[in-house]
């Protein structure tokens, strides 16, 4: 059994309120919004599990839009006085299964734009099939002196082939590979991709 966050009390209230709106409304604007602007692998996670979980889940994710697709017939518009219902989603953060498969077999991924304040200038762009939190971390434990940020991610369909165009748009010849990184510098970066 999984325990509470302590760091993500805020975090909790957020999305439970939303989630409670959602029934009221049918609306799912805003916890989609919460989903894609995750400060960290464990909130997507949380909130995916939330919305698609068998027991309670109100929602199928479609993965070619990036949106969750609400089924009315699951939403329960007295959600505030169904206290079973709601001893569910207040608890679900034990239930929690981290290794949940959020790229639906690789086929969607993550593309993402990582600084790092150790290297000033300097944007690292790729993608992942898991989550970017988890590849910034996992780049943060090679020898950095500081831990990588996510910027920017987007959920994409065929992710080694945006990154790919990614990479050719902003320059990117084989020559500019850094340790094994695509690095680039910001600058040459924006003016590229935004033209």
């Amino acid at each position: 059994m999984a325990k509470k966050r302590d760091d993500k009390e805020e975090f909790y209230d957020l999305v439970h309120r939303e989630y409670i709106n959602l029934h009221k409304t049918g609306k799912c604007t805003k916890i989609r919004d919460l989903f894609r602007q995750a400060k960290d692998s464990y909130e997507q996670k949380y909130i995916f599990s939330l919305l698609t979980n068998n027991d309670f889940g109100v929602s199928k994710y479609i993965k070619s839009k990036d949106v969750f697709s609400i089924n009315k017939e699951k939403l329960d518009q007295n959600i505030e006085t169904n206290i079973s219902h709601l001893a569910k989603i207040y608890t679900h953060y034990q239930h929690l299964d981290l290794s949940i498969d959020i790229s639906s077999g690789g086929k969607y991924g993550y593309m993402y734009v990582l600084d790092n304040p150790g290297m000033p200038g300097l944007v690292k762009i790729g993608y992942t099939c898991n989550s970017a939190f988890d590849r910034a971390k996992q780049l943060s434990s090679t020898s950095v002196p500081f831990a990588f940020r996510v910027r920017y991610l987007a959920r994409v369909r065929k992710p080694e082939k945006v990154e790919s165009e990614v990479h050719q748009k902003t320059g990117f010849d084989g020559e500019e590979l850094i340790i094994d990184r695509y690095i680039f510098t910001i600058n040459e970066t924006k003016e590229k991709v935004v033209t």
